[in-house]
């Protein structure tokens, strides 16, 4: 499917339709590590509202669908040489996720670009913005580390640059 004028694939996972991999549209992101790119929360309504306009049902995540997310249980994985810590969602996130990622998709731990010094924080646990606004200046995001996940917590600041990844709801 392609969004923003880029290709992304998907997976279902439940009642959710996730795109495989973190947003890459570079035009608004506000830094970039390794081919991930990190946007603050207005940055990141912005393109919710270019995905609206696209028509194709994809957008940036509610709180509820992170929450949704939780409730199929994750599975973490620890970095290990080169691989990327993250999480698994989905029913069937067991050891074959790695060989058969049936009804899987993977979150990378990636960190955040903090605004105030530009450096990129936290590699090891994700952070993910959801278009849930909560009090200013926060937002919901999606938090993950250490095997913990944390679908729904107020950000520490809307300037900070997180990933954003697509969802659909079916």
């Amino acid at each position: 499917m392609k969004l923003l004028g880029y290709e992304y694939e998907y997976v279902k996972v439940g009642k959710l339709e996730v795109a495989t991999t973190n947003l890459y549209y570079s035009k608004l992101a506000i830094g970039e590590n390794n081919g991930n790119y990190y946007f603050d929360y207005l940055t990141a309504c912005q393109i919710d509202e270019l995905l609206v306009a696209e028509g194709t049902g994809f957008r940036v995540p509610t709180v509820e669908n992170f929450a949704y997310l939780g409730t199929l249980g994750g599975r973490w994985v620890v970095a290990e040489g080169n691989e990327i810590a993250g999480c698994f969602f989905g029913k069937h996130c067991g050891e074959a996720a790695f060989d058969d990622p049936k009804d899987c998709v993977f979150f990378p731990a990636l960190g955040y670009i903090d605004t105030d010094s530009g450096l990129l924080c936290q590699q090891g646990y994700g952070y993910y913005w959801s278009r849930t606004y909560t009090n200013s200046p926060h937002a919901y995001i999606l938090r993950l580390y250490d095997e913990l996940v944390y679908p729904g917590v107020p950000s520490h600041d809307i300037a900070h640059g997180l990933s954003v990844r697509c969802v659909r709801e079916r």
